[in-house]
């Protein structure tokens, strides 16, 4: 781990707070969902994946989070208490913290990657992928790992797996809504389902650690 291994702290304060260059942000993005403020004056400590998935749920932006990890310890932490200040500059600030990621708001998602290399099953192709009149993002992830392309793909880089798909409590009355999407990416496809629903956030940990190859789907909403 290196330097890794180093508890980093960023303190995301100041409304003044000058990040780095935004990076791959398309101009719908950076007039709307990267420019609303990210409300949070309660000091808190997070994990950087919990740091991001907190901020963009507090914009009620779509997106999701991609880990990869060994059997090292992750002790990077993020120092959270953003006070109003844009989602681009939250984001910039988290990669500050710990750049072993990266960020980018593609179609509406917000992503958090890994700054080397995406996991090669996030760029499994999909024929198609189709989900109609669903009403929460866990069916349609549900749904979506099941693909036999997503099973092949997992079998082709000795992936074990098990995935486990977690929800947060959901409206009482949810607003049905469609999947559709052609010759996508895994990761395309898990940002369809977060932009369809409106609001929700995958996250994916692929881990190695000894013999243990494996990867965990999450999404909530």
């Amino acid at each position: 781990m290196g330097d890794v291994a180093k508890r980093l702290v960023l303190v995301i304060l100041l409304q003044g707070f000058v990040g780095l260059a935004t990076q791959n942000a398309e101009p719908s993005q950076r007039e709307s969902v990267l420019d609303r403020p990210v409300l949070g004056n309660h000091l808190k400590y997070l994990t950087t994946m919990d740091a991001f998935s907190l901020a963009v749920s507090a914009v009620n932006a779509p997106g999701g989070f991609v880990k990869l990890s060994t059997c090292e310890p992750d002790l990077v932490q993020q120092t959270w208490k953003p006070v109003g200040i844009p989602l681009r500059q939250v984001l910039d600030g988290i990669i500050t913290a710990d750049p072993r990621y990266r960020w980018e708001a593609i179609d509406g998602s917000i992503n958090m990657l890994p700054a080397k290399q995406e996991p090669p099953l996030l760029r499994a192709r999909i024929g198609e992928f189709r989900i109609e009149n669903v009403t929460s993002a866990r069916d349609a992830l549900n749904q979506l790992v099941r693909m036999p392309e997503v099973g092949q793909a997992m079998a082709d880089l000795h992936l074990k797996p098990g995935v486990a798909i977690i929800v947060s409590p959901s409206s009482p009355r949810p607003r049905a809504f469609d999947v559709i999407c052609k010759n996508v990416s895994l990761r395309e496809a898990l940002n369809a389902i977060a932009r369809a629903q409106g609001r929700a956030v995958w996250d994916y940990v692929e881990r190695h650690c000894g013999e243990e190859h494996q990867v965990t789907i999450r999404i909530s909403g």
